[in-house]
């Protein structure tokens, strides 16, 4: 399912992919979001994507650290519901790569 224009200020769509594999999300950008530095942030910030489940299952969860990145110490919770599991995703670059003045 696609639902396009789904962020306010930025070109982006979200896709929601669901098969007997699993289930997806991706979003898919439209522009170059705005540098971090724009929101008074700093140039090693990062750009999380949340969601959100109402009254879920209790879930195990199972903490990994993981390699420091910039001298940042990172923590990843994967998430088991059983039938449905919440482990780390991919991000990759599409087109052309833009470029940081």
């Amino acid at each position: 399912m696609l639902y396009p224009d789904a962020f306010t200020g930025l070109k982006a769509d979200l896709l929601y992919i669901y098969t007997k594999a699993g289930f997806e999300q991706d979003v898919i950008l439209r522009e170059q979001p705005p540098t971090p530095e724009s929101f008074g942030l700093s140039a090693n910030a990062r750009l999380q994507v949340l969601t959100e489940f109402f009254d879920p299952p209790q879930p195990t969860v199972t903490t990994t650290k993981l390699p420091n990145q910039a001298g940042i110490a990172l923590t990843n919770e994967n998430l088991d519901f059983g039938v449905m599991k919440m482990v780390p995703g991919r991000a990759f670059l599409v087109g052309k790569q833009f470029e940081r003045g």
